[in-house]
């Protein structure tokens, strides 16, 4: 399999892949855990954390989430401490 295929998604029978200049790890940035529960959404929870909806994508790149709607109740994902850091770097 080629290289452009091993980072790609397939959504509806098309290959996409996140542009190369934005950084796929962020392991370095300190976060904190957080448990999803019933009803939470990424911009829900980037309005109350951050108190800005719009920055639900970089929750979504810190952790690696595809889509807006792939939380599922009893998930854990990480909340970066700063989410300045996330955002200097895409």
């Amino acid at each position: 399999m080629g290289s452009f295929y091993k980072k790609t998604d397939i959504v509806d029978k098309k290959y996409y892949r996140p542009p190369s200049w934005i950084a796929t790890n962020f392991d370095d940035i300190p976060g904190r855990e957080f448990e999803i529960q019933e009803g939470d959404r990424l911009d829900i929870i980037a309005e109350q954390v951050y108190g800005d909806p719009s920055l639900w994508k970089a929750i979504a790149l810190y952790n690696n989430i595809n889509y807006f709607f792939d939380l599922k109740p009893g998930m854990t994902i990480k909340l970066p401490l700063k989410i300045n850091d996330i955002i200097d770097r895409i």
